[in-house]
């Protein structure tokens, strides 16, 4: 994952708070699973409002929110029956403003991954931000200049605070897995916001734990967590998880399936058994898996 002062770090903590629990188990997208996930999204995202900025102008404490043992203990604050309507960080203040906030998901975004037949990959996300984004433009190149100054903050003391040649917290997080001996194992990105590492995250899971292939890893039906305990999720998703996951409190939006608001996801998957690349990429908006 990318490092502050993107939200990678965010990702990185889902993925780990994830091995408490034994999502297998579960049941791919049954309440129980898509509950543990939500409520883990919100105990990553606390974190990472109260923390990811600038490294190189602010001290973001990234050892100790990646440490596995304090993550552990922050996966261990899932309550199974029950969502929570609020989760502070795991250390600092938190009567700060944060990061995430209702936005317009018409943004310019776009995903793009490649690997070549001796390997080497490219995991690569751009992005305007809002259309068009600040709408100034550089007459010698034809150059939009991106507008993601607007994730800042004016809290003052926080590691966010707007202020000259710093980099702004940003939502870009585009991945790329490698197996323990350092091997190629998948790419990954999204278009999406605050959506990516929770897409990403949905994914990952539909690849390693429940063996989807690639194309079903990305075509199954999502959820997006937004503030507080609402939920937007996908029509797709099974009739007794939408009812378990109201009885625990989420506040659902059901929404068509095939939204463009869970994102615009592309992978492209290795199998070092049988030396075969495998692309795939996601029907919710113009992505295309090419092969040559």
């Amino acid at each position: 994952m990318m490092p502050p002062s993107t939200q990678g770090p965010a990702q990185l903590a889902l993925m780990e708070m994830s091995k408490g629990h034994d999502i297998q188990s579960m049941g791919h997208n049954s309440s129980d699973y898509l509950h543990t996930l939500i409520e883990l999204k919100k105990l990553a995202f606390a974190d990472r409002d109260r923390w990811i900025a600038d490294p190189e102008k602010a001290d973001v404490p990234l050892a100790r929110l990646l440490n596995p043992a304090y993550l552990a203990e922050r996966s261990a604050m899932v309550d199974p029956s029950s969502a929570a309507d609020s989760v502070s960080p795991g250390f600092g203040d938190d009567d700060v403003d944060t990061h995430e906030e209702e936005r317009d998901d018409s943004g310019d975004t776009v995903y793009l991954t490649a690997v070549d037949k001796w390997g080497n990959a490219v995991s690569w996300i751009q992005s305007n931000f809002a259309g068009f984004g600040s709408g100034l433009l550089e007459p010698e190149t034809g150059i939009l200049l991106h507008n993601r100054g607007s994730l800042y903050t004016l809290e003052d003391g926080h590691p966010n605070q707007v202020a000259p040649n710093k980099r702004p917290y940003h939502t870009l997080s585009p991945m790329m897995a490698l197996h323990a001996d350092g091997d190629f194992s998948f790419t990954l990105g999204t278009p999406g916001g605050d959506s990516q590492p929770q897409s990403l995250l949905q994914i990952s899971h539909n690849l390693l734990v429940f063996n989807m292939t690639p194309q079903e890893a990305i075509e199954a039906p999502r959820f997006r967590s937004m503030s507080d305990m609402r939920v937007s999720i996908e029509n797709r998703v099974p009739r007794a998880a939408l009812e378990g996951l109201a009885s625990k409190g989420h506040q659902l939006t059901v929404v068509p399936g095939w939204t463009a608001t869970f994102g615009g996801a592309q992978m492209i998957v290795f199998n070092r058994e049988t030396g075969v690349l495998t692309a795939a990429a996601d029907p919710r908006r113009e992505a295309y898996a090419l092969a040559y």
